[in-house]
Parts: C-alpha cells; sequence; structure tokens
C-alpha cells in the first residue's frame, strides 16, 4: 500500500499514457476497418470474382451460317433482342446477286452490342452473301454480338453469381429474409441486444447452438471479412464492423450486398453466389420470376444450404421453408391463404444439372498469361479471352471422338489398361493469332494436367516441313533453286558424326529411290527427307524452325529432321500458324484484354506481325502440303468426309508414343495429339491417331467459313500434272494413278 500512495502518481501517469496509445490505436484500427468495408460496398461487391468472357460472336460475309444456332447464340446474348427469320422476298429486294435468297434474316442488335443496329442478313444455301444495315442504309462485312460471361471464379474456385439490383428482386423474396433471418433489421443499427439475449437463453434451456443472434448486417462482416472461428474476439470484432458498417451505408446497400453475395450451395465445383443464381439453380427461373413458395424456400437455405437442399434434404427444406411462411404470417407480410396456398407448393424435384466448366483447359491458358502480366486477380478481373465457345465445344467433341474410336478401332494395338489414352486439340485463327480453342486431355475432372500447354513431347514427322522451307531457301549441288519437283534420293544412307552412326528408316522399310520433293514430303518419307536435311544444313533447319516460333532447345543432329527432339503443342500451333500466313510470324495471344471489375483498361492485347520467310517459298511449301490432305498420309481426312481446301503434315514418332496432325485451312489452323502421359508405346500413327481428331473439328467448327483457296501471293505459277507426267518424274505408276492429277505452285 505505501509503494501504491507513493508512486499514485507514476501509476495515474502510466494509465493516462496507456489509455492515449489504446485509444490512438483503436481509432486507427477502426478507420482501417472501415475503409475496408466502405471500398468494397462502393464497388458493390464483397467477393473478388474474376470473370471470364469469350470472343464476342459475329456473322461475317460468306460465313456458312447455322442460322438456328447462331439465332440462339443471340437469344443467349440478348434475351430481349428481335431476330426472326423474314420472308425471302425481303431480301431479294435488297440483293444484287443473280441468284435468289432462299434465306433471310432479320437481326436488330442493341447499344450493348459490339456492332449495333438493324440488319437484314440474306443467304443463298446458308451462305451468308449479304449484310444490309438498314439503319446506316449501307452494305457491312459482319456483324459481332458482345463477349459472353462463361466462367466465374473466387479464390480459384468455379462459382456461379448473377448480381441482381434490390429493384429487381421480388419484394415476397426480401420479405422472406428479413422474417427469418432479421425481423429487426429496418430498426436496429447493426447489432441487435435482444435477438442476442433471446439466443442465449435459447441454446442454455436447450442445451445447444439452437438459435443464433447475428443481425445480417453482421452475417455479411462475418461472412466476407472474417473467418468463422467461434471466439469472443472474432465475435466482438464483428460487432463493431457491423456498426461501422451500418454508420456508412444505407440499409438497401446492406440488403443488396447481402442477396448477391451469400453462399446459396453447390453445384459440383461450382459455389453458387447469391439469389440471382441461386434461383437459377434451384427453379430454372430468372429472380424476379419467384412465386411466395420459391422465395421462403430460398430464405430457407440461407441459414444452411447443405441441410436445406431440396434436392438431397426435401423433408428438412420443406420444413424450413414452411417455417418462413409462418414467420411471414406472423409479421403480416402474407395473409393466411397465401400462407396455406404456398405450403401446398410442392419443392423443385427435379435434379439440379450437374455443372462442368465449359473450358477449364483454356482458362488455365489463359490465367497462365494473366499471370506472366504480372497482374493481380485478389481485387477481381474480367478477362476478355480469344476463345470462341463453338470452336470450344467443337474442339471437346472431337478429343473424345477421336478418342473413343481409337479405342473401338484399335484395341488391339493398345498396351493393357488403355483408358487413360489421352488427347488434345488447340486451334487458332491465322488473322489476328487468336487461340480459339484448347482441349487439354480427355476431361479435366479426372485429368487436371493440361497437356496442351504444359507437355513436352517428341513431334515427329510434323518438323518435316521445316526441313523443305531450309531447301527452298537454298540450292542443289548443280546451283539450281529448289522447288516442288527437285528430285531428291530415297535410298538407305549411313551418317556418321561426332563418333556416332545414324540410319534412318522409312515406314515399312519401303523406298523409292529418286522421286520429286513433293512426293516425299506428303508421304513423309523419312530417309529422303533426313538426306535433304544433311545435304543443305541442319544449322539451317535449326534456324528457319526459330524464325517460325519453335523455341524449344533444338540441336542440329540429323535426327532433328525427324523430329526426334521435344517441344509444346503450343509451339508447334504458333509455328504452322506461321505457315498458314505464308511465312509472317504472329505471336499466339488467349487474351484479347484484362480490365478490373469496373472497366478500367489493365492490360490490352496489339496483334504484331514479322515476315520471317519468303511468302513465295511458303506458298510453294503448302500446294505441297495441300497433297498430305489430297492423296498423302493423311488422305484419312477425305475418306472422312472432310472437304474443304487444307494443307498439313502427319507427324509419328519412331517409338510409336506421340501421335500429331498439325493442318490448316485458309481461316483455320489446328493441331491434335494422342498419346499416354507415362510414355508407353500405343502402336498409332499420326494418320490414325490423331488426324480423326483434327478431321472432326475442322468438318464441326471449321464448316462455318465458306470453301476458298488460299490467298496465295503474286508471282506464283501453278501448274497441273496428270498421273502420265508424274510417272516421269520418278512416281510409280500405281501412286500416280492414285493420285490422280495434282496441282502445284512454283
Amino acid at each position: 500500500m505505501n509503494w501504491i500512495r507513493n508512486n499514485l502518481r507514476l501509476i495515474f501517469s502510466s494509465i493516462v499514457i496507456i489509455s492515449f496509445f489504446t485509444a490512438i490505436f483503436f481509432i486507427h484500427y477502426m478507420f482501417r476497418l472501415n475503409q475496408e468495408m466502405k471500398a468494397s460496398m462502393e464497388k458493390k461487391r464483397f467477393v473478388p470474382v474474376v470473370e471470364f468472357y469469350s470472343q464476342a460472336e459475329e456473322i461475317f460475309l460468306g460465313e456458312i451460317l447455322n442460322y438456328q444456332a447462331k439465332m440462339q447464340d443471340y437469344k443467349e446474348t440478348f434475351p430481349d433482342g428481335k431476330y426472326e427469320l423474314a420472308a425471302p422476298s425481303i431480301c431479294n429486294q435488297l440483293s444484287s446477286n443473280q441468284l435468289p435468297i432462299n434465306n433471310c434474316l432479320r437481326l436488330f442488335l442493341p447499344r450493348e452490342a459490339n456492332t449495333p443496329g438493324n440488319f437484314l442478313i440474306g443467304m443463298q444455301n446458308k451462305r451468308v452473301v449479304f449484310i444490309h444495315d438498314l439503319e446506316e442504309d449501307r452494305r457491312v462485312n459482319r456483324v459481332a454480338f458482345k463477349p459472353l460471361l462463361f466462367a466465374q471464379y473466387h479464390n480459384n474456385k468455379p462459382i456461379l453469381k448473377r448480381s441482381v439490383d434490390l429493384g429487381e428482386a421480388p419484394p415476397l423474396c426480401l420479405n422472406a429474409i428479413l422474417a427469418i433471418e432479421d425481423n429487426e433489421f429496418l430498426e436496429h443499427r447493426g447489432f441487435n441486444p435482444k435477438s442476442i439475449l433471446r439466443a442465449v437463453v435459447k441454446n442454455i434451456s436447450e442445451g445447444r447452438r439452437a438459435q443464433g443472434g447475428s443481425t445480417i448486417t453482421q452475417q455479411l462482416v462475418k461472412n466476407y471479412f472474417l473467418s468463422h472461428e467461434k471466439t469472443f474476439k472474432r465475435k466482438f470484432k464483428e460487432l463493431l464492423m457491423a456498426i461501422l458498417l451500418e454508420t456508412q451505408f444505407h440499409k438497401d446497400e446492406i440488403l443488396q450486398a447481402y442477396i448477391n453475395e451469400i453462399y446459396m450451395g453447390q453445384n459440383a465445383t461450382f459455389e453458387v453466389r447469391g439469389f440471382g443464381a441461386a434461383s437459377e439453380h434451384y427453379f430454372r427461373k430468372n429472380l424476379e420470376d419467384l412465386n411466395l413458395s420459391e422465395c421462403a424456400l430460398l430464405a430457407a437455405i440461407i441459414n444452411s444450404p447443405g441441410r436445406y437442399n431440396p434436392f438431397t434434404k426435401a423433408d428438412q427444406a420443406k420444413a424450413r421453408r414452411d417455417l418462413v411462411l409462418d414467420k411471414m404470417r406472423e409479421n403480416n407480410i402474407i395473409n393466411n391463404a397465401d400462407l396455406e396456398n404456398a405450403k401446398q407448393q410442392s419443392l423443385p424435384n427435379f435434379p439440379a444439372r450437374k455443372l462442368d466448366s465449359p473450358a477449364p483447359y483454356f482458362m488455365d491458358a489463359a490465367m497462365q498469361q494473366v499471370n506472366s502480366l504480372g497482374l493481380e486477380t485478389k481485387e477481381g478481373l474480367k478477362i476478355y479471352t480469344t476463345m470462341n465457345l463453338r470452336a470450344q465445344q467443337a474442339a471437346k467433341e472431337a478429343v473424345n471422338f477421336g478418342i473413343d474410336r481409337i479405342l473401338s478401332n484399335y484395341k488391339d494395338r493398345l498396351p493393357e489398361s488403355p483408358e487413360n489414352l489421352q488427347g488434345i486439340l488447340l486451334s487458332a485463327n491465322p488473322v489476328n493469332g487468336y487461340v480459339v480453342s484448347l482441349v487439354g486431355g480427355t476431361s479435366y475432372r479426372l485429368y487436371p494436367y493440361n497437356r496442351a500447354l504444359l507437355s513436352h513431347r517428341q513431334i515427329g514427322s510434323t518438323m518435316k516441313p521445316f526441313v523443305y522451307l531450309s531447301a527452298l531457301e537454298s540450292f542443289t549441288s548443280e546451283g539450281e533453286a529448289f522447288d516442288p519437283l527437285t528430285t531428291l534420293k530415297d535410298e538407305r544412307f549411313r551418317y556418321s558424326y561426332e563418333g556416332q552412326s545414324w540410319q534412318p528408316k522409312n515406314y515399312k522399310n519401303k523406298y523409292y529411290g529418286d522421286i520429286p520433293m513433293f512426293f516425299a514430303l506428303k508421304n513423309s518419307l523419312n530417309v529422303a527427307t533426313a538426306k535433304l536435311a544433311i545435304d543443305t544444313g541442319l544449322e539451317s533447319v535449326v534456324t528457319v524452325a526459330r524464325r517460325f516460333g519453335i523455341r524449344s532447345d533444338m540441336q542440329p543432329v540429323p535426327a532433328l529432321s525427324l523430329g526426334a527432339f521435344e517441344l509444346y503443342p503450343t509451339e508447334l500451333l504458333e509455328a504452322y500458324t506461321t505457315i498458314a500466313r505464308f511465312g509472317s510470324h504472329i505471336p499466339l495471344t488467349f487474351i484479347q484484354q484484362v480490365t478490373t471489375i469496373e472497366g478500367e483498361i489493365l492490360y490490352e492485347h496489339i496483334s504484331y506481325a514479322e515476315q520471317v520467310y519468303s511468302e513465295t517459298k511458303v506458298a510453294i511449301l503448302i500446294s505441297m502440303l495441300k497433297q498430305t490432305i489430297n492423296n498423302g498420309t493423311a488422305r484419312l481426312a477425305r475418306l472422312m468426309g472432310f472437304e474443304a481446301i487444307a494443307a498439313g503434315k502427319t507427324g509419328t514418332t519412331s517409338d510409336s508414343k506421340d501421335a500429331w496432325f498439325a493442318g490448316f485451312t485458309p481461316n483455320l489452323v489446328a493441331v491434335s495429339w494422342v498419346g499416354f502421359d507415362d510414355n508407353r508405346p500405343h502402336n498409332l500413327t499420326g494418320a490414325s491417331g490423331a488426324l480423326p481428331i483434327w478431321t472432326h473439328y475442322m468438318k464441326n467448327y471449321g464448316s462455318r467459313y465458306f470453301d476458298k483457296d488460299f490467298d496465295w501471293p503474286e508471282g506464283l505459277v501453278f501448274k497441273t500434272f496428270s498421273p502420265l507426267q508424274l510417272e516421269t518424274y520418278g512416281i510409280p505408276a500405281e501412286d500416280a494413278e492414285k493420285m490422280g492429277e495434282v496441282e502445284l505452285a512454283f
């Protein structure tokens, strides 16, 4: 006591100082909490969402238009839009084409479209022959809808979320929430002492947590600013933040945030967030179309989406819904007749449609590019990808088709347990370098490893075009320029280098002797190609491949000429895109633009091209690669009904572990692959394994493009050779007869 009495002034001073700094700390702490919540509320979001958008769907001049599918795209993009098939006579009045219009589409694109306006689209046998803007009274080449939101992610987890304004929500739904969750929401200032006291008494009397006392404001704070730990510290912090929130924002703003962000259940891997998405998930309706019973059920689900799931826990869900209705009656929100009628309504009895992300492999690629740009996702982003939804769906179907076909037709070739055989397909628009589809395996859920993006595999004979490009840039031993008819020797040879000996072999050990260059390429003759690479210089082959976009390590060894080195599928796609562009290299991209959630542009892709090789020389190569599909190793594409003008190359590794096809039309480049992740041999060729995937994709999605030839550069001379003429260049008569007439560029 004496010590206290003697040091009273010191004790008092210490208390004052501690109190002062505690107050400063508390004020600073409250200020930070307030700023954090204010920022989220002003942005009208609590959950930072990364949104993925597809390319804007479009209609373009010359398109083979599946107008039923296109009208469905339009309906999804503009639910209240105007679109209809009109009488052909209406379009015929505007047509300058002599052929009659047999299909006429009237299309109105509202202001939010990429190309707003009122259009008439005239078709002849589904081919778009003109697009007329009625408002501007002029012809246009294309019209574009708007990018479609196809996926949303929060903390790397897929979610379903459709934000709604408070005014869009039926008053019955809002009243149902208030009746069961916070009856005095409009009166309290963030927390309700009476509710807390009632909950404490109830829980003590029943010996368990039978009732909660949190207000809607506290629930909002708990879910989006705090953890769910049950401690006094967390509860005290929740109470302070709820009071702060109520001082800064109107009740309507808090309630709107609540109905848009609250967790409402699960659909497969997707979190259902907010009443807008929950309405579609549970009832397949828009929120504004819900009735009293349905509103009460959504309010019932809030408390525990797992316990009150109407699809799996119908009895509990009905009991909770009826409790909500009783609460609404107690508060005179509804009358007795409404109460009884609503209780008689059945719960939704159809199972929820199990969702699967439409493009998880593609989103992997887009996110990898976002990360490489150094963009942060923690505040949410809008990522406008280059993906076309129809192309992506077609790619997925093609991979499944190709693998099923192999398992049905070639099971005797495959090793044991072939069910995990994998396939990929990725494709790009050669005009702008946009990757429009990417499928990295048969099932993302079972096999999330993205082979199209990450696998490093030997590419086999898909490397050969770069050998021939190297030759086209050089001269023969006689000093003459190489062309499609230059004679190559397809005879066995042995090559020694660096103390090693290498001897290539042809498929099935068949050799032709002296044959023209185009014949060696279209039939993928290993020996003739390897000899050509050695004669023209292996360093030159490496240099050409690098110019076309291949970045993986390549050593100038003879096996390089046959693709005995590894690269990524995206590299092969980029290299073949450069070929399709006649030697003009353009970097591929998965992203057009990235913005903040509010629309501020953070990144915008600008396509730039560089001519890395002679247009004429690449055109000569393309004319040879056309023969691969017409009558070479890829002729199965024609037998499968693929009729469009195209060029490409099969690829088979010598150990039968990888099967490839890389090919292109004037409008689309695609690469497909088949193999096992554990590198087991599958004994398939590029033609039997990968080509059917490519062909199925091109027939499905590629069919939208009209069948025109390549846009050949000036200065080319095309020559057509009959079977008899081909024989004079060393091609066996049997092969020449099967080939028929062949057109080549010089």
